[in-house]
């Protein structure tokens, strides 16, 4: 199966070696901003920003099983050790400390001037996210760390200025109008009525100087955060027609990062860790064929009794071929493998919101 190459830009909220070219140059360009995050890192070049709630997880009573009061026998654990004791209607919000560096501190300040001033409804038009439990305290905390986070992710040096001049406005404008003038903890920052000359220049700073950066490789294009080159993870996005593909990469700053694959989010195992010696050499590397590819090999089969697919390079099997590793299993080729599709695990919500 031969998949369609395309450059077509991709936008992620916000995520394999085939037909490595020899002296294959690849073009690094800026990309068209978007409002998609990669790996969260310190914020505002310094505050300890979460970017969002807690992703806590279940599990807070750990209660195992013990010896049997009668009958000599042992109790059953229940479930994953316990009832879950994360809520997911309860506030998840850490508040950012005031940084010591004098330049974080002030990003850290204008940050929290502009959540400290923004009106309910724009609370309540989506401005702020993951708020569901906070009292009015923790949602300007919880505001505070999205807006530090948006500005490490797609601010860069730049648009620093720009992005100040915004915030400053957007702490003292009124809003107006329904959605609040589409105000939000990543920009814009001001009523369309007040700030309309702050927040164009913020856009179109932005839009210059993106600090995403677009590689075109022999197989798809991909995508990374400047911001995350030299931090300790980062996140390649790729292109794969109307499917999406991405590496979560970590490993200390400097030193060789191991990468994790994903196709619409799902997780694709494969048989070899993989191994890259920074971001930008992820997205070379994907861009050439590395975890994108492996969809060019997919089949269905049967494994004893039941159903079975998967995506895999055969070479990491010993094969030489797809057609090769299938005829071993008398298996045919798919397009995509069920689990992997975007709306896997129980539908799509809103029905019909997710690709085909």
């Amino acid at each position: 199966m031969e998949r369609t190459r395309t450059s077509v830009a991709i936008k992620v909220v916000a995520a394999a070696i085939f037909l490595l070219g020899c002296g294959q140059t690849h073009k690094a360009t800026p990309r068209p901003v978007a409002a998609t995050g990669g790996d969260a890192g310190a914020a505002g070049g310094g505050a300890k920003a979460t970017g969002g709630s807690a992703n806590g997880t279940g599990g807070g009573a750990n209660a195992v099983g013990g010896d049997a009061s009668a009958g000599g026998g042992s109790k059953m654990a229940e479930p994953f050790g316990g009832a879950a004791t994360w809520d997911p209607q309860a506030c998840h919000v850490t508040p950012v400390p005031e940084p010591a560096d004098a330049t974080a501190k002030e990003q850290w300040s204008l940050a929290r001037g502009f959540c400290l001033a923004l009106k309910p409804e724009c609370i309540q038009s989506g401005a702020v996210s993951s708020i569901k439990g906070c009292s009015a305290e923790l949602v300007v905390e919880q505001c505070v760390a999205e807006v530090l986070w948006f500005h490490y992710q797609n601010v860069s040096a730049e648009c620093e200025d720009a992005w100040r001049k915004d915030l400053q406005c957007g702490s003292q404008s009124s809003v107006t109008g329904p959605g609040c003038d589409g105000i939000a903890t990543s920009g814009p920052f001001g009523s369309n009525e007040t700030c309309a000359a702050e927040n164009a220049a913020l856009q179109e700073c932005r839009a210059t100087h993106s600090t995403d950066v677009e590689v075109d490789g022999s197989y798809t294009t991909c995508w990374y955060s400047m911001a995350s080159a030299a931090a300790s993870s980062c996140v390649v996005t790729c292109q794969l027609d109307e499917y999406w593909a991405a590496l979560n990469c970590s490993g200390p700053p400097g030193l060789p990062k191991q990468c994790g694959c994903t196709v619409n989010g799902h997780v694709l195992t494969g048989e070899n860790p993989l191994f890259v010696s920074d971001c930008a050499d992820a997205a070379a590397q994907a861009a050439d064929g590395l975890c994108t590819s492996q969809l060019d090999c997919c089949f269905e089969y049967r494994d004893l009794d039941k159903q079975a697919c998967r995506c895999a390079y055969p070479a990491d099997f010993g094969y030489d071929s797809c057609e090769a590793m299938m005829a071993v299993a008398d298996g045919h080729q798919v397009n995509i493998c069920p689990e992997l599709l975007p709306d896997s695990g129980g539908g799509c919500w809103p029905p019909g919101h997710c690709l085909p």
